[in-house]
């Protein structure tokens, strides 16, 4: 499974920077170990891979250029919001168990969500730097 960035919601991001990239900031330096780990199991689960791994920056994302940073010495992003849409329900199913599985918590098991509009179908876990995660899909 592969995710373009039209199929990424980020609720905050940064400006372009020098380099040309549009980039989310997920933590700050003290919490560098914590950043690593909680994008680590992003990547996993989403089947992304880490595509910088340098002092100052850490980033995981795809081939299409969806991504998601790590930054030293950047406030920290929390209580913020990121959705990623899938291709299935199965992949909704298998994100939510994996973060799960890699001591996430649970903050809303996979199921329909009509509330949100006809079709949407969505899990979401709480992720260890106080945001919020969520796949879902339509059906």
């Amino acid at each position: 499974m592969q995710l373009a960035m039209s199929q990424m919601i980020i609720a905050v991001g940064r400006p372009d920077t020098s380099d040309g990239y549009k980039r989310t900031c997920c933590h700050e330096s003290g919490k560098q170990r914590q950043g690593h780990s909680v994008l680590s199991a992003l990547a996993d689960a989403l089947g992304w891979e880490v595509r910088a791994d340098v002092p100052g920056n850490y980033r995981i994302g795809t081939d299409d250029d969806a991504r998601l940073s790590l930054f030293d010495g950047r406030p920290p992003s929390q209580n913020v919001h990121f959705g990623f849409l899938v291709d299935e329900v199965d992949d909704v199913h298998r994100i939510y168990e994996q973060l799960l599985a890699s001591g996430w918590a649970d903050d809303g098991a996979p199921g329909p969500r009509p509330e949100y509009s006809e079709g949407y179908y969505g899990g979401f876990v709480a992720g260890p730097d106080g945001n919020s995660y969520e796949a879902f899909t339509r059906v």
